[in-house]
């Protein structure tokens, strides 16, 4: 994994982050169609959670909450608060300095956080599973940030979540017509 980072700490912000939005977009893709294919009418009820949330507020006040207020307070939370603290707790507990549990964790808890808006336990399950790839994405980008000489992990982060919940966004505008 350190190889990996390394790597892609080569890369320019702008390639990095376009490289993980396409596998996370791929990821995603094939997620969301999986759990459609096990279970069509769940999926559908999922998504029309969504398009609820939408159209219960003004448009513009869902896009400020979605686009720009919720990326910054998770990335703080997640991706730097969590993400340190347990990489912190790695190295304190198993000695180690190694990212991947503090990336496993971190990908599990935000995935987790993302399906308690759901009463029910299949739905919380079926929203936390299509968040994983893009979860994995955030805290990924904040690490290789982090190993970068001038990285900025919050900036990198919040515009990756915003350009991702811009994206969404548009899609479940789009799938109210």
């Amino acid at each position: 994994m350190e190889k990996l980072i390394d790597h892609l700490a080569r890369h320019s912000r702008l390639e990095l982050l376009l490289i993980i939005f396409a596998v996370s977009q791929i990821a995603l893709i094939v997620i969301d169609n999986l759990i459609f294919f096990i279970d069509p009418v769940s999926h559908a009820e999922s998504r029309s959670y969504q398009i609820e949330y939408f159209l219960s507020n003004q448009l513009i006040y869902s896009l400020l909450i979605v686009v720009l207020v919720a990326p910054i307070i998770e990335t703080l939370i997640f991706q730097i608060f969590l993400l340190l603290a347990l990489k912190r707790l790695t190295k304190c507990i198993l000695g180690s300095d190694n990212w991947f549990p503090s990336l496993i964790l971190t990908t599990l808890t935000f995935s987790a956080v993302h399906g308690l808006e759901y009463a029910n336990l299949y739905y919380w399950f079926i929203n936390a599973s299509i968040r994983l790839p893009i979860s994995f994405c955030f805290a990924f980008i904040a690490i290789i940030e982090y190993e970068k000489e001038r990285g900025r992990p919050i900036l990198s982060v919040f515009l990756f979540h915003a350009f991702h919940n811009a994206i969404e966004s548009i899609y479940v505008i789009s799938s109210t017509e």
